[in-house]
């Protein structure tokens, strides 16, 4: 298990939080999306509720493309996945994806608010 991703328990739900915080090089952002998405390949559980903190990290365009190429990859095993620490312009972007994906993601401003998303389903 990576000391970025552990599972956590929230109203008796088991979700994956995965720390992407203060991620300020687009090398290190995308090392970030790389290392979650193969590991909830490698996990190989279905139905995952994932939170991903994105708190003070950067978001230039090729990131959030490689954004979008680990969304696809990680959908099948995905339910939900919310965003922690996400900007209006994120928060657009995020949207966007999910139609695009026809996946369930989200952004929030607070953990609490995600947490009570991606367990609600």
């Amino acid at each position: 298990m990576s000391d970025k991703i552990y599972p956590i328990y929230y109203k008796g739900h088991k979700i994956y939080f995965t720390d992407w915080t203060n991620q300020q090089t687009e090398k290190d952002a995308i090392a970030a999306l790389e290392e979650t998405t193969s590991f909830i390949e490698k996990l190989g559980e279905y139905n995952l509720l994932e939170v991903i903190d994105v708190t003070n990290s950067i978001s230039p365009p090729k990131v959030l493309t490689y954004l979008m190429a680990c969304a696809k990859r990680a959908k099948p095993f995905s339910k939900r996945k919310a965003f922690v620490g996400v900007t209006p312009t994120r928060q657009f972007v995020l949207h966007t994806a999910s139609i695009i994906l026809e996946d369930n993601l989200r952004g929030f401003d607070t953990l609490e608010e995600a947490l009570e998303w991606v367990t609600e389903a």
